[in-house]
């Protein structure tokens, strides 16, 4: 979550405001406010699915706090800076096991904030679900991130996976269904703000390939079951 430079100015009516966006599937409360504090720098509860961290500098309490709490699936993060929110989401993977960004949600001034909220949420995904491709739009975000987070953060508006994504005002492209190659080298050549790409295959041999046929500086494999393996393996990197 992305909100005011300073997380320790929040008040804890601002952090109950927090609190109350977040929403289980069903709509349904997460956490209660009850639970919220002003000098609270997180939440964790024996008794709750989710946890928030409001104060990065808090990170290693949070960590610790989180151990053994195996019933917790829901993490959020509040940090104006996507890269502290990268490094933190690590650590938190490192614990936990795998875990994937999936959505991001902004709040305007207007509805009480200090400032636009914007946050990524961490959870758990169904693996076999990942791996059939009907997840794509939460793992864009990932890539977002891997690629610099340039622009704004890229959205596809359905569940169906598409056969590729060409984003140049964010400067990075995916290539999702390998069949599609040469439709996908020829719109490339169109775009001169393409410094990363991704290719979606299992094959390293087909990997090497592709990126001998495409002018980019960073390329990365991407397996099919994108949850055990995210970023494996990168052909160039200049």
């Amino acid at each position: 979550m992305g909100f005011v430079d300073n997380p320790s100015e929040l008040t804890a009516t601002a952090k109950k405001q927090i609190v109350s966006l977040l929403k289980n599937k069903e709509g349904k409360a997460q956490l209660p406010q009850s639970l919220v504090s002003k000098d609270s720098k997180f939440i964790v509860s024996d008794k709750h699915t989710a946890s928030i961290l409001f104060d990065v500098d808090s990170a290693d309490e949070w960590l610790t706090a989180l151990e053994e709490q195996d019933h917790i699936t829901d993490l959020n993060i509040a940090s104006k800076s996507a890269a502290i929110f990268k490094s933190i989401k690590t650590r938190v993977s490192h614990l936990l096991g795998s875990i994937i960004v999936t959505s991001q949600v902004k709040r305007p001034m207007s509805e009480g904030f200090p400032a636009n909220a914007e946050y990524f949420k961490l959870e758990f995904l169904d693996k076999n679900s990942v791996s059939l491709g009907q997840q794509f739009r939460e793992i864009l975000p990932l890539l977002w991130l891997k690629s610099g987070a340039i622009g704004k953060r890229p959205e596809v508006n359905s569940n169906d996976e598409p056969e590729m994504l060409i984003l140049p005002q964010n400067g990075f492209a995916i290539l999702v269904d390998e069949t599609k190659f040469a439709e996908f080298t020829e719109k490339l050549s169109e775009e001169d703000n393409i410094q990363v790409v991704y290719f979606v295959t299992n094959s390293e041999e087909a990997f090497r390939e592709m990126t001998a046929g495409v002018k980019a500086n960073n390329t990365y494999q991407l397996y099919r079951d994108y949850i055990d393996n995210f970023v494996l393996g990168s052909r160039r990197d200049s």
